[in-house]
C-alpha cells in the first residue's frame, strides 16, 4: 500500500515537472469541478468529507424508577412477544396506566409488608404518568422465562432529560463557532477587493458543502431538538430540507449497538473504580479518610513536643538562610563598592 502510494505520488510530482518524464497515467486529484467540496486555499487540501461526532445540550436532571413485577396485571403486555416493550407515546401508556391502576387498588388491601413497600412505589409512576411529565418512557424487560412464558419482567419508568432553553441556545450559538474553526475561510493579504471576492467566493463553495449534510439524531426529544436548532442555524433556514434528519429506528439500533464495546467498558469501569476508590486517592482527597491508628494513637504530649521540635528546627533552617543571604549580599555590595573606587 505505501509503496504504491509513494509510486503514486512520485509520478504526480514528475507529471507536474515534464509530462514526458512521468510514465504511465495517473489521474489528477479532485479539483473544484466536483460539487460539495470545500478547497483550503491556506494548505492547497480539498475536504471531500467531515464527520463530527455531538452531544445534545443542557437538560433537565434525568429520573429513574425500577421493579421487579410478578404479577399478572403487568405480564400481560408479554402475551404477542418476548422482546423489551418501549412506551412512549401518550396512546401506548393510558393501557398500561390502566393496568397499573387496577394492580394498585389490589394490593392496598394487602397486609403484606412487601406489598404495601411494593404500593408507594407504584404510586410515583402512577403520578409521574398522571402528571405526564417531559421524557416520560415506560419500559418493561423480560427478567424469567418458564415454558415460554414471561413469569418476571423489570419495569422502568423514565422522566426527565427534557432540553433546557439553555441547552437549545448552547445548540444554535455552537453551529456557527464549529463551522468557522472546521471550515476556516482563507486569509490573504492582497487588496482589500479581493479579498472581499475571494471571502464571497468561499461563502457560496461552503454553503454548496453544507448542502449534503447529513444529520443521525438518537429517538429522545432532547437530541432531535439539538440537532434541528444546529441544523436551522448551519444551513441559514427554518425550514430544514428533507432528508437532511435521519431518526428512525435503524439509526437508533446504530447509535445505541454497543455490543462490541461492552467487554471494553466493563474494564474501564472497574479500572476507573479502582483508581477513585483507592486509600491514597481517598486520603488526599478528604482528610477524614486517614487511618485513625496514625492520629489517635500518639499522645497528645508525644505530638506536642515532636510540633515543637519540627516547629524549632523550621525557624533555625529560615534563620541559617536567611543570614547566609545577607551575608552574600553584603559581599556583592562590597565588592561593587571596591570596583567604583
Amino acid at each position: 500500500y505505501y509503496d504504491k502510494c509513494a509510486r503514486t505520488i512520485r509520478k504526480l510530482c514528475l507529471g507536474a515537472i515534464s509530462p514526458a518524464i512521468a510514465t504511465g497515467s495517473v489521474k489528477r486529484p479532485i479539483g473544484k469541478e466536483r460539487k460539495r467540496v470545500l478547497i483550503d486555499g491556506d494548505n492547497k487540501h480539498i475536504l471531500l468529507s467531515l464527520v463530527t461526532v455531538f452531544r445534545h445540550g443542557d437538560r433537565t436532571p434525568k429520573r429513574k424508577l425500577k421493579l421487579k413485577m410478578k404479577h399478572p396485571e403487568m405480564l400481560w403486555m408479554f402475551k404477542h412477544t418476548k422482546q423489551e416493550i418501549k412506551l412512549k407515546k401518550r396512546k401506548q401508556i393510558l393501557p398500561f396506566l390502566k393496568a397499573l391502576d387496577q394492580l394498585i387498588k389490589r394490593l392496598e388491601v394487602s397486609s403484606c409488608k412487601e406489598d404495601i413497600d411494593l404500593v408507594s412505589q407504584l404510586r410515583i409512576v402512577w403520578g409521574v404518568i398522571i402528571e405526564d411529565r417531559q421524557g416520560l418512557k415506560i419500559q418493561l424487560k423480560p427478567k424469567k422465562i418458564v415454558e415460554g412464558r414471561v413469569v418476571e419482567c423489570l419495569l422502568a419508568c423514565k422522566w426527565g432529560g427534557a432540553l433546557t432553553r439553555m441547552g437549545l441556545d448552547q445548540a444554535k450559538f455552537y453551529a456557527p463557532v464549529f463551522w468557522s474553526e472546521m471550515l476556516r475561510p482563507p486569509s490573504t493579504q492582497s487588496a482589500i477587493i479581493q479579498q472581499a471576492e475571494e471571502f464571497t467566493r468561499y461563502k457560496k463553495e461552503r454553503s454548496e458543502f453544507l448542502q449534503g449534510m447529513q444529520v443521525y439524531a438518537a429517538a429522545e426529544s432532547r437530541v432531535r431538538s439539538s440537532a434541528k436548532a444546529f441544523i436551522r442555524e448551519t444551513l441559514q433556514n427554518e425550514d430544514i430540507p428533507p432528508g437532511t434528519l435521519h431518526c428512525d429506528n435503524k439509526v437508533q439500533e446504530f447509535l445505541d449497538d454497543v455490543s462490541k464495546a461492552n467487554s471494553y467498558m466493563d474494564i474501564a469501569k472497574k479500572q476507573v473504580k479502582h483508581i477513585v476508590t483507592a486509600e491514597k486517592v481517598l486520603v488526599d482527597s478528604d482528610p477524614r479518610y486517614r487511618p485513625s491508628a496514625t492520629v489517635e494513637s500518639i499522645p497528645s504530649s508525644v505530638k506536642s513536643k515532636e510540633k515543637k521540635k519540627k516547629d524549632d528546627g523550621y525557624f533555625k533552617d529560615s534563620s541559617r538562610k536567611a543570614k547566609s543571604k545577607k551575608n552574600k549580599l553584603n559581599s556583592l555590595i562590597t565588592k561593587d563598592l571596591r570596583g567604583l573606587i
